[in-house]
């Protein structure tokens, strides 16, 4: 049996409606499935990487941070956002080492994911970061992270536990097990 196309909206106009430092927000009028007209807002957002740092010992690094959307603190991998003209494996490489102080001399890529399709663009690179060097963090000035490191099945089971519930954190876990990488 083959599988039916989805209807694909038409757009018919669109504007920015919020311009931040970090993402815009444009307003898209659509022809929807009925024919009448229906408004999406959508997230502009340049994307970023998320890392999966092992040391030498198999322990993974973890960040503990503030989150305003959430009010509460929470336990995610390193994240950043990508710079203008910068690839997400460089993305991946300076945010580890903002965030942590460590350096990774391997860097491999795992997977991409979309974490939020419904209102946002935003797409993920995660890498795999090993031959880690410590170092210096170098925060960005309104940053305050904890670092923390937990072993490859600790941190599984606290995905499954529904300890971590950062999609990013808990997919990139997934994947890198799923994949033999942790």
């Amino acid at each position: 049996m083959e599988a039916e196309m989805a209807f694909i909206e038409k757009t018919i106009d669109s504007s920015i409606v919020y311009e931040g430092p970090i993402f815009k927000i444009r307003k898209y009028k659509v022809e929807s499935v009925n024919g009448e007209p229906a408004y999406r807002d959508i997230l502009e957002h340049g994307g970023g990487a998320t890392m999966i740092a092992i040391k030498d010992d198999g322990k993974i690094l973890a960040v503990r941070q503030y989150r305003k959307t959430l009010d509460r603190v929470v336990l995610e991998l390193p994240a950043g956002k990508r710079d203008p003209g910068e690839t997400t494996r460089e993305t991946a490489v300076r945010e580890l080492r903002e965030e942590t102080g460590y350096l990774a001399h391997d860097v491999e890529y795992l997977t991409t994911i979309d974490p939020s399709v419904g209102y946002s663009q935003e797409m993920l690179d995660i890498y795999v970061c090993r031959g880690l060097t410590e170092g210096e963090t170098d925060f960005d000035s309104t940053e305050d992270l904890d670092l923390v490191e937990y072993g490859a099945d600790e941190f599984y089971d606290m995905v499954l536990n529904n300890k971590i519930q950062d999609a990013k954190t808990a997919l990139a876990i997934l994947f890198a097990r799923a994949k033999g990488e942790i």
